[in-house]
């Protein structure tokens, strides 16, 4: 007999009570049994498995850590080359760029270092000081070789010079070079600071123009520092350590406290050093046995776990290479000591161990009540369940008790009640059921169209009485989707070709699309009957295909419709074609004459809008320009800006050198605007006599005022001799700005009369100065105060005070 039989046999004949303690008993004897001997098994390969976690975790945050980290001076040095093709940098204005790094090296902390040198041999440069001060150095074709370094005040302007170095030439820089020869983005060698201090490596990145010229290199430091703070944070076992090796073996940070660099001297630099030369025992160990293992570092491809054994202890070593697109090669090691691993997995197994033998002795006696209380109520359920069976709803229950049992008993009372009303429930659903489907026949017969129903399946379900007399057949449950077309004839217009199954409207309802169709017609014996079908998918409250509905209908009538209707169009296309050539010689002429017509308007209104003097806009241009930019902005909510200028003292240039001189002026100053307006929506436009007006969509006060500075910088290149200017030898122009967020209430003429006042307020002041009206107090080169500009009136007020007549 087998042991499944013998259990069958007796089990029957045993007490309950009995089963369930010998039960409970002999599995927790049967665990406690395996657990002591498994738990030694367990705790060595536990220990060699959590060695494993412990190694991938770390080096997967330093891969991580080095990635993010590493990747902030590329990301610094792309910034600045974008900020320069984007012309938010001029490399001109080495001040302006000088501030920019300011405040780029304190946004970006990490760094240490961010600089720019010009291919002309300028250079300006940020450092961030151990302090937090940030020092600016430049070099400048006005002093050439002479670095000079500048303190800083909290807006990053230059206060004073600390030092100056001579002889320097950033082109001839080991960094500057690389960025060069590599053509792209690339890391410097690693290098110790000249005090001794720290290690650090540095980004680079040429920056070339759009004919591939070079502009200047972009160069990043990066303190290494930090990576090995970044090392000594981490939590390796008790004693263990990470460090990272140049290919060549040379150390470039660890996890102990010490550093990648030595300094035996004042007389000699720092110098790095071969991590198989560290005072660190371990970093030393480790490094000589990968030496000895891989005989090359190179070897190295990817990521491996080793076993070191040295004087009876064990390590567990794991090395990851780490590569970047910039050409760094490094290799992460992870060194763990066995012995930080295995103590406490020892001690707990011992633990767990104790705790099941104690767990024993309590299961016993546990098991001992709990059989006891549960088999009698359970007899109990056992019997009423056996009456529910056989229609007995009435039942008596041990509800009264407060454990287990009375809830389960409770419950099945419950599901007793609850059963019987479904029961009901749906008994009264069975009839409304039926009372729905008879209605819904019904309605499916009084529908003017043929109606079919297919089930999922895509089997004939229904058909109402049209559809059988149009089909010639009703419903053949046994016919298949496949089938449809061959079983009710269904063929493709003027065909003798089936009409393809995946193509009928049953077939793409059932796939949940609805479609149409007017290509099929039923062939009988006595006739072809051509239809147009409809076919939707009818689904459930949970979103399954549970009927596909198909409607058709007998379109005879249409396709003769259709017929007569195409031969009238072929006889009328005849006819237009007829038509067509007699006219086409009249239409070339028309076509020739509308041209002439066309060209000679094109020029009309050109030169309706172009000032003839100066070629360009004239003043009815400007005021339709600046309403139709003032409508389109008021919708948008976009700032709309406006410079008026004025030639200074151009009377005196009309009387002094002639009119012929002063057209001549006019021409010049007027193409020089044009040169300095490079967007083609804004307008240069002649206001009136020597005055122009520029008109400036999208653009805030801010763009205005560079653009004006743009312009005045025009002017002065072309050197226009005026001898009678009371403010300089040459011509010279006064500016006004105004810029403001179109609105309903407010008109364009504002707009004009704040700028018209800054140009007064220009004049006032001395002329060939530009004043922006846009802001509070009124922005002034040079910047003024308001007492300077003789009062609180400014565009903000005017929109408040609504000047009577606008």
């Amino acid at each position: 007999m087998t042991i499944k039989t013998v259990l069958t046999k007796y089990s029957g004949q045993l007490p309950l009570h009995f089963i369930i303690i010998a039960a409970m008993v002999g599995q927790i004897l049967l665990v406690v049994g395996l657990t002591g001997w498994l738990s030694f098994r367990h705790g060595q390969w536990a220990a060699n498995e959590l060695a494993n976690q412990v190694r991938q975790e770390v080096t997967q945050r330093i891969c991580q850590h080095l990635k993010n980290y590493l990747a902030v001076p590329h990301l610094v040095n792309q910034t600045n080359v974008d900020a320069i093709k984007l012309g938010l940098l001029d490399l001109n204005n080495l001040n302006q760029v000088g501030r920019y790094l300011w405040h780029q090296i304190q946004t970006f902390n990490t760094v240490s270092y961010i600089g720019l040198a010009t291919a002309q041999g300028e250079y300006v440069g940020a450092q961030m000081r151990d302090n937090g001060t940030v020092i600016l150095e430049f070099l400048t074709n006005t002093q050439p070789g002479q670095l000079q370094t500048w303190e800083t005040d909290n807006q990053g302007y230059p206060t004073t010079r600390s030092s100056t170095v001579l002889h320097y030439d950033p082109r001839q820089r080991p960094w500057y070079q690389t960025a060069i020869i590599d053509k792209g983005p690339v890391w410097s060698d690693i290098y110790v600071y000249v005090s001794g201090v720290g290690t650090s490596i540095s980004a680079n990145q040429p920056i070339m123009d759009a004919q591939s010229q070079l502009l200047a290199v972009a160069t990043t430091d990066l303190t290494l520092r930090k990576v090995g703070n970044f090392l000594n944070s981490l939590q390796i076992g008790r004693t263990g350590q990470a460090f990272i090796l140049e290919r060549s073996g040379l150390l470039v940070a660890t996890s102990t406290a010490e550093k990648p660099y030595r300094k035996l001297s004042d007389a000699v630099p720092a110098q790095r050093f071969a991590a198989t030369t560290s005072n660190d025992l371990l970093t030393q160990l480790t490094a000589r046995y990968l030496q000895q293992h891989f005989g090359q570092l190179t070897q190295i491809q990817q990521p491996t776990q080793l076993e070191l054994v040295e004087a009876s202890h064990r390590y567990f070593l794991q090395t990851v290479p780490y590569q970047d697109q910039w050409g760094l090669d490094w290799l992460i090691v992870v060194v763990l000591p066995a012995a930080d691993v295995m103590a406490p997995i020892y001690a707990n197994a011992w633990a767990t161990l104790m705790l099941c033998l104690l767990a024993v002795v309590v299961a016993i006696g546990l098991s001992i009540a709990i059989s006891r209380r549960i088999v009698q109520p359970l007899h109990q359920l056992n019997i009423a369940a056996q009456q529910l069976a056989i229609g007995y709803w009435e039942q008596t229950l041990p509800i009264a008790r407060n454990d287990e049992i009375g809830h389960l008993a409770r419950s099945f009372q419950q599901m007793v009640e609850q059963l019987k009303q479904s029961f009901d429930t749906l008994a009264a659903q069975n009839v409304q059921l039926r009372v729905n489907e008879r209605k819904l026949v019904q309605f499916l017969e009084a529908i003017p169209v043929g109606v079919f129903v297919f089930d999922a399946n895509g089997s004939p379900y229904y058909a109402n009485q049209i559809a059988q007399q149009l089909l010639g057949k009703g419903v053949i449950p046994a016919v298949t989707a496949a089938q449809l077309s061959e079983v009710y004839q269904a063929y493709l217009v003027d065909t003798q070709h089936f009409y393809p199954s995946h193509r009928l409207p049953v077939v793409r309802a059932l796939w949940g699309e609805a479609t149409s169709i007017d290509d099929i017609e039923i062939h009988r014996e006595d006739k072809i009957i051509p239809l147009e079908v409809w076919g939707t998918p009818i689904i459930d409250d949970y979103d399954k295909i549970i009927f596909a509905l198909v409607a058709f209908q007998d379109i005879t009538l249409r396709k003769q419709a259709t017929l007569n209707q195409q031969r009238f169009t072929e006889r009328l296309e005849q006819l237009n074609q007829q038509l067509a050539e007699y006219s086409r010689t009249l239409e070339e002429k028309v076509l020739a004459r509308t041209a002439e017509l066309e060209q000679v308007n094109q020029e009309l209104q050109r030169l309706a809008r172009i000032d003839g003097l100066t070629q360009v806009a004239n003043r009815r241009f400007f005021d339709e320009c600046l309403q139709l930019e003032w409508n389109i902005l008021r919708r948008e909510q976009l700032p709309l800006s406006l410079i008026l200028g004025d030639i200074d003292y151009f009377k005196r240039y009309n009387d002094g050198y002639g009119h012929p001189a002063g057209d001549e002026c006019l021409r010049q100053v007027a193409q020089a605007l044009k040169q300095s307006v490079k967007r083609p929506a804004d307008l240069v436009a002649r206001y009136g006599g020597e005055e122009f007006a520029i008109v400036m969509p999208n653009t805030p006060a801010k763009g205005a005022w560079h653009v004006a500075t743009l312009i005045q910088a025009a002017i002065k290149q072309l050197n226009l001799v005026h001898a009678y200017s009371p403010v300089s030898d040459y011509v010279t122009m006064s500016f006004g700005i105004a810029s403001l967020i179109p609105s309903l209430s407010v008109l364009p003429e504002v707009l004009i009369i704040a700028a018209d006042k800054g140009l007064y307020e220009a004049k006032k002041l001395g002329r060939n100065r530009i004043v922006d009206f846009s802001t509070d107090p009124p922005l002034c080169s040079p910047r003024l105060t308001k007492e300077g500009l003789g009062g609180d009136w400014t565009i903000s007020s005017m929109l408040e005070s609504k000047p009577s007549g606008l």
